[in-house]
């Protein structure tokens, strides 16, 4: 969310990472994602694979598509790397 760790939305990002990080060690634990991939790595790129959609989103969906949509289909994409 925010590096600097006197913003208010330091440990807001810093939450959000560990609980995400929690559901990817669930997904590893059920067999759903690889276990070589250390889960804070997987969080890392879905955080930033969030963000960089936000960002280019406006430039880079056909006309009418919502951002929503867009964000799970790329989440999609980058989970099948690291699926089994």
């Amino acid at each position: 969310m925010n590096a600097r760790a006197d913003s208010g939305l330091y440990d807001t990002g810093r939450k959000m990472s560990r609980i995400l990080v929690k559901v990817i060690q669930r997904g590893q634990e059920k067999g759903a994602l690889s276990k070589d991939i250390n889960p804070s790595e997987i969080a890392d790129s879905l955080i930033g694979l969030y963000f960089v959609s936000q960002f280019l989103w406006p430039d880079t969906v056909p006309e009418g598509d919502e951002l929503e949509k867009e964000v799970c289909r790329r989440v999609e994409n980058l989970l099948k790397g690291y699926t089994l």
